[in-house]
């Protein structure tokens, strides 16, 4: 994933039938970094910059849309 993503890339993360997007800022590492929102695991709700392992079980995909 590190070469794939894109700053702009919408990544998709999901569990089961929960499912959730994030704007990717920027890859270092093992890790992506990226904007998301309506975040329930994290408080206040809202838009929070985040980021997690390339590895992560529950991100599965990615789009590069065509700004």
């Amino acid at each position: 994933y590190t070469t794939l993503f894109r700053s702009g890339d919408i990544i998709f993360f999901g569990s089961n039938a929960s499912q959730h997007v994030g704007i990717v800022d920027y890859t270092s590492g093992n890790r992506v970094y990226y904007i998301d929102g309506n975040n329930t695991s994290m408080s206040p709700h809202g838009v929070h910059y985040s980021s997690c392992s390339l590895s992560y079980s529950n991100l599965w995909g990615f789009v590069t849309p065509k700004y």
